[in-house]
């Protein structure tokens, strides 16, 4: 485990015992189980802010003493402190093309529950949300100021200073529609943080990846359109106006087909799965020979990513091509990526995944062909995190960077 500068992040302001909480408390939920010397050392706070700052997480139950530390030297061994999975919850939200997923997990990241809700009227997304969280609350037992903070991770581009859908290609979401006020109305004490689902992903790739050396990362979400997640130094980057991790909607053509979006030649309409299926279809219309018309006997409708997957590794002529260019126009977008933010890695999300490592392989060897520096180290895998990725990112973003326990000891002790 990487050590934190711990010392840097201690408060300045002048109620440091207070606004300090959250720090002590993330340092507990990040090794896991630390004695109270031990915080002291790592913030250099003095022990007894530390027994101060402690007494009151184990008083509302957010930390609990788990055993005694083990040692040669006589005198009373020092007591082990770890975050309590039963202090309080999560929320995470994420948007659909046609509803949502709400899940609640506890402060230790278990997953307590995990709902599907279809919607036919993104109108009542709001107070449908809030009421699927109060009966999942009280079905689990959990009462009410236990609900710590809500993650919402939404396919489109957000205003976060009105917490607005600015536009979104995936979801049939108004930009008028106040969809977090009914939520806040329900859970007025609750903090609530709102996100590009791609961010969300890209952070449980940082955590949850075997990346938590890295501080600059950036994961591509490449499923019906394509989106972006960009960590820059261990926060996820959203620019001045929430368009920042748009690189979907970056030009590679500008002659190319016309996007959703109002550009031309968006990554979006060349390496999405809709416009990889398109141009496979495109393929067999125009009389193109390929063992992908009989492996959906003849109804291209059930052409997808498996088909095209399997007639590439037979190494079927319009598979191959089809990849191969969608692997070109990936690198190309990718280099874009590299001139813009310099990561230390690139992560690829969605399924494209299946199409193996010698999809991924080309895309190297076209993104290191024209790199600005050859000599530098190209870092592109596959994600790591594929089930519950923008559940998982959201939760652990809201611990790390949004829940202050301050506040929420205001109303759970």
């Amino acid at each position: 485990m990487v050590d934190i500068n711990w010392k840097a992040q201690i408060s300045n302001q002048q109620l440091g015992k207070e606004s300090n909480i959250s720090l002590v408390f993330t340092l507990i939920r990040y090794y896991g189980a630390i004695t109270r010397a031990e915080i002291a050392h790592k913030t250099g706070l003095s022990p007894t802010t530390i027994s101060y700052l402690t007494e009151k997480l184990l008083a509302c139950g957010l930390v609990s003493e788990t055993g005694n530390v083990e040692r040669v030297t006589v005198g009373r061994k020092p007591i082990l402190l770890r975050v309590n999975p039963d202090g309080g919850v999560i929320a995470s939200v994420e948007f659909l093309v046609d509803g949502f997923n709400c899940a609640l997990y506890d402060l230790t990241i278990n997953e307590i529950i995990d709902r599907y809700v279809r919607l036919d009227d993104f109108a009542e997304i709001g107070i449908t949300v809030a009421q699927t969280l109060e009966n999942q609350l009280a079905k689990n037992q959990i009462p009410i100021n236990r609900l710590l903070g809500i993650s919402i991770g939404i396919p489109g581009v957000i205003d976060y200073a009105t917490n607005k859908v600015i536009r979104s290609t995936v979801m049939p979401i108004s930009t008028e529609l106040p969809f977090i006020e009914p939520i806040r109305a329900c859970f007025p004490n609750c903090l609530i943080s709102v996100g590009n689902e791609s961010g969300f992903c890209a952070y449980a790739e940082k955590v949850s990846g075997s990346y938590e050396t890295v501080n600059h990362l950036i994961y591509l979400d490449i499923n019906v359109g394509v989106g972006a997640g960009i960590i820059i130094d261990n926060r996820i980057f959203t620019g001045s106006s929430g368009i920042a991790s748009e690189i979907g909607h970056t030009t590679i053509n500008i002659n190319g087909i016309k996007c959703k979006c109002g550009n031309s030649g968006c990554l979006e309409t060349l390496v999405s799965v809709p416009a990889i299926k398109g141009r496979i279809i495109a393929g067999l219309v125009n009389g193109r020979k390929s063992i992908m018309k009989d492996m959906v006997h003849g109804d291209l409708n059930g052409i997808d990513l498996p088909v095209l997957a399997k007639a590439y590794r037979q190494r079927d002529e319009l598979a191959v091509e089809i990849v191969h260019e969608t692997a070109d126009f990936l690198a190309a977008g990718i280099n874009n990526v590299i001139n813009l933010f310099d990561p230390q890695i690139i992560v690829l999300g969605g399924p494209l995944r299946l199409l193996g490592d010698s999809f991924l392989a080309r895309i190297y060897t076209r993104v290191k062909g024209v790199s600005l520096n050859p000599g530098a180290d190209l870092n592109l895998r596959y994600a790591m995190v594929n089930d519950q990725a923008v559940h998982l990112g959201g939760v652990h973003y809201a611990l790390d960077h949004v829940i202050d326990f301050a506040h929420c000891m205001e109303f759970i002790c």
